[in-house]
């Protein structure tokens, strides 16, 4: 049996209370090329979706959460990938190949990778929300490849941009050695 600190209003005035259990201990040499950990989220109470439903979550020990690689897991989970372990590929995209361990440097290289990626993260998980069509938007067409960028060092000038590189406040691509 569970319990959380603090009596019952924290459980009633929740929205959403999701468990989080680590699963898989991942090596470098394993399925997705890192060390770190997989983690099973379960929903226990939720206002906006069903409980008990659960979905898988990758993290790496170094970066934390790591939202491309549970893309990919998830992917796989709903059969989106085709091919084999060998040599996976996207329906949408049959000349981009690649394995669970490739998957995050094709993923950076490629701009149609990352275009499909997101369409289908946009058209599969709508349907994880139940009656989430009613008010999430969807619209194949809508295509924004925009890079956003967080300073990670005001002193250096060094700017990480979500595609994965360092930029300066230029906007001029930077290499970073890795402390």
């Amino acid at each position: 049996m569970e319990s959380l600190p603090g009596g019952t209003s924290l459980i009633y005035l929740s929205n959403n209370i999701i468990r989080c259990t680590t699963s898989t201990k991942l090596d470098e040499d394993s399925t997705y090329g890192i060390k770190g950990f997989m983690v099973k989220g379960e929903f226990v109470k939720s206002r906006s979706n069903e409980a008990g439903r659960s979905f898988d979550m990758v993290f790496s020990q170094s970066e934390g959460f790591d939202n491309i690689l549970t893309n990919l897991c998830n992917f796989k989970d709903m059969g989106l990938l085709k091919g084999s372990p060998r040599a996976y590929y996207l329906e949408a995209l049959p000349d981009i190949k690649f394995t669970l361990k490739t998957f995050k440097e094709k993923y950076m290289e490629s701009k149609e990778l990352r275009k499909e990626v997101k369409r289908l993260v946009k058209e599969n998980y709508i349907n994880f929300i139940p009656g989430s069509k009613n008010y999430i938007q969807y619209s194949p067409e809508e295509e924004d490849d925009e890079i956003t960028f967080k300073c990670i060092d005001e002193e250096q000038d060094i700017w990480l941009g979500s595609d994965g590189n360092y930029y300066d406040s230029e906007g001029n691509s930077i290499e970073v050695e890795e402390e």
